[in-house]
């Protein structure tokens, strides 16, 4: 999310178009469908704020060529995104899946060099794709950066676009107070939103207003437990986010929950226009 000031009134412009609402269900819908077509132990690396901003550092790491264990740690510590060990369990998984495969060398592992395989990177273009293809409902000037992101070029774009979407803005601050941050750091916890919104009608006025809930099924299509569920939805009663009804058979979010998700998903998408212009501009082809 960009730091400037005036990007309030690009979040105002977004949301006042009258496809935003739509972007805001295609983003979370082929979101959701590219987490499901995940092989089932890649699905982790993905399942939370935390987790898959480590994956951003590491393709950062792995473009300079400094990918190392020791320098994700430490580079998640000092960006708050994890502790060091969480960094280090991260690794071991890239390890185990084999995301990443380390170089021999002498000393600890961890400060082996790490090589990038392209799984991991394929992960990336497909969430990606999902947030641009979405924003292309209600902004053509994506389509010329979509065509990038099945070739060579999809790793300098794809650290451009993050770097533009930082999470230290005024606006960042506010979402993560107001609620989102609860789900943004629960396992799965923005994928079991998005997914209980999408089961909501077509055409409504908000885009979180009321849906049916099953623990079992959100449980099972995401790999949590149903304690897991309850306590998600719990903590969200207490902050005045939803509340359940119908015996705890549908959730109805709060007025506020839903404008929240609005100014994320908004920030967002300005961000990604930010990226998309400084990617543009700087690319060898633009300068030829």
């Amino acid at each position: 999310m960009s730091t400037d000031p005036a990007t309030w009134d690009g979040l105002a412009q977004a949301r006042a178009n009258p496809r935003f609402h739509a972007a805001i269900d295609l983003e979370a819908k082929l979101a959701r469908d590219a987490y499901h077509a995940l092989p089932e132990g890649h699905r982790w690396l993905l399942g939370d704020r935390g987790r898959f901003n480590m994956g951003l550092i590491a393709l950062l790491l792995a473009g300079s060529g400094t990918l190392t264990a020791q320098n994700l740690s430490q580079m998640s510590k000092a960006r708050g995104i994890g502790s060091a060990g969480r960094a280090l369990k991260y690794v071991e998984h890239l390890l185990r899946y084999g995301l990443v495969s380390a170089e021999p060398g002498d000393g600890r592992w961890t400060t082996h060099g790490l090589i990038l395989g392209p799984i991991l990177i394929g992960h990336y273009r497909a969430r990606f794709r999902a947030m641009l293809e979405a924003m292309r409902l209600f902004d053509p000037t994506v389509a010329p950066v979509l065509e990038l992101i099945e070739t060579d070029e999809f790793l300098p774009l794809c650290l451009t676009l993050a770097g533009a979407n930082g999470d230290n803005s005024e606006l960042a601050r506010q979402i993560y107070a107001d609620g989102l941050g609860l789900f943004l750091e629960r396992d799965c916890g923005m994928l079991i939103l998005m997914d209980l919104m999408l089961t909501q009608p077509a055409g409504r006025a908000q885009p979180l207003e009321r849906a049916p809930l099953s623990r079992y099924g959100l449980a099972r299509d995401y790999g949590v437990s149903r304690a897991h569920i309850n306590k998600l939805l719990a903590d969200a009663g207490v902050a005045g986010l939803l509340t359940l009804e119908d015996d705890g058979c549908a959730v109805v979010f709060s007025p506020r929950l839903s404008e929240v998700l609005e100014l994320h998903t908004a920030a967002i998408f300005l961000g990604l226009r930010t990226g998309i212009a400084q990617y543009m501009a700087s690319r060898p082809a633009a300068r030829d």
